[in-house]
């Protein structure tokens, strides 16, 4: 939970934070500020200084520069893409099919899929997707 007092702190608090010898977690911390239209500037910018300069400045840095907001803003974490299991045979037939790279190929199997088509059996290879 420490995470999201943190955040909490740099939002809503009127006071600096003590400098103490606790390490905080400013990837993380820098991370989910990114993820909020109105303070990923600041993020980047202390992710520039994150290592060059001692955590507690990074720290005091954020503190400054993120504009307060009373309650703190609900960020929405933004996972990753979804990775599909595609075969490697059928995905270099399609590709040399229709002479694109294996991106483009995974979008034509997806389209395919969503048709109702079996690309397998379309591409001549036996068994089901």
């Amino acid at each position: 939970m420490e995470l999201f007092e943190n955040i909490k702190n740099i939002f809503e608090k009127n006071e600096l934070p003590p400098i103490n010898g606790k390490s905080k977690n400013l990837f993380m911390i820098n991370r989910y500020l990114s993820m909020y239209p109105n303070t990923f500037l600041e993020s980047t910018e202390s992710n520039y200084y994150n290592g060059k300069i001692p955590n507690s400045f990074v720290e005091r840095l954020l503190f400054h520069t993120v504009p307060k907001k009373v309650p703190a803003p609900f960020i929405k974490y933004i996972k990753g893409k979804k990775t599909y299991k595609i075969d490697k045979v059928l995905l270099s037939k399609i590709c040399e099919f229709f002479k694109v790279n294996e991106h483009h190929g995974i979008e034509i199997i997806e389209i395919l899929k969503s048709k109702g088509r079996n690309p397998k059996r379309m591409f001549g290879l036996k068994g089901q997707v």
